[in-house]
């Protein structure tokens, strides 16, 4: 009996721990890699971010503005919040949310969620569930879903067998990228892989052609940092654009 519940508490005390990991959470910088499909050959890669000076106020509700990194600017690409595991996206073309992310979902359990602003709604069912260990040493929770298209305005009609998986990272996103939550309705022609996922100058997530195997375990190695344009970096430097052992990474003031 003793043991019995000595196993429950432990349970108990993993799944806790796997829901406390933050989407949104300045400092933590995405590197998402995209190939044109018809052309395999041309890759490109991208870096999306969170900053301090980020958060912005909706009438009277407290956003977080996430930017991709262009050049030396940071252009802003969604607006979100995020309250205890489940994060929604701010459309300002229709002045509306939609529930874009949720991290609590449990097997079988199914949800009704956007891809953008328009009114089709597509189903996820999560089928399996699983904790992971991230570089830092926390756990998050690994959500597989699978998800079915659906009838325009109609979120209980499915559109025939139209349907595609997704792996969602509690604190991570869609291991795509953080600007997709849907997989199956992506930029057209474009395939989006997330590289990695840093916060200053620590790696939380690294892709492997494997999958998922050897998340949590990479961190950046204590080599030079240089600027966009290939100076050195000051040690002290925690501001900015930097190129750390091939990555770009954005830190913040702390």
């Amino acid at each position: 009996m003793k043991n019995n519940l000595f196993l429950l508490l432990l349970l108990a005390s993993v799944q806790m721990s796997g829901q406390v990991q933050r989407f949104i959470e300045p400092g933590k910088t995405w590197h998402v890699r995209g190939q044109v499909l018809y052309r395999p050959s041309v890759v490109t890669d991208e870096y999306y971010c969170f900053t301090e000076e980020s958060d912005t106020l909706i009438d009277n509700v407290h956003y977080m503005r996430l930017f991709e990194a262009k050049e030396e600017k940071l252009e802003t690409v969604a607006i979100y919040r995020e309250e205890e595991g489940i994060v929604y996206r701010y459309y300002p073309e229709i002045q509306k949310e939609y529930l874009y992310y949720d991290f609590t979902l449990n097997p079988l359990e199914t949800i009704n969620i956007h891809f953008n602003a328009v009114d089709d709604v597509f189903a996820s069912e999560a089928t399996s569930t699983d904790i992971l260990t991230l570089g830092d040493g926390t756990q998050a929770r690994s959500i597989q879903l699978v998800t079915h298209s659906a009838t325009a305005g109609d979120e209980n009609s499915w559109i025939g067998s139209a349907s595609w998986n997704d792996v969602w990272i509690e604190g991570i996103g869609n291991i795509v990228s953080p600007r997709i939550n849907i997989l199956g309705n992506s930029w057209t022609g474009m395939n989006f892989t997330l590289m990695s996922v840093t916060r200053g100058g620590e790696v939380l997530y690294s892709h492997t052609p494997a999958g998922m195997a050897d998340v949590g375990t990479v961190k950046d190695a204590d080599g030079p940092a240089h600027d966009i344009q290939g100076r050195p970096i000051p040690q002290g430097s925690k501001h900015g654009f930097i190129i750390k052992n091939g990555r770009k990474i954005w830190r913040v003031r702390k």
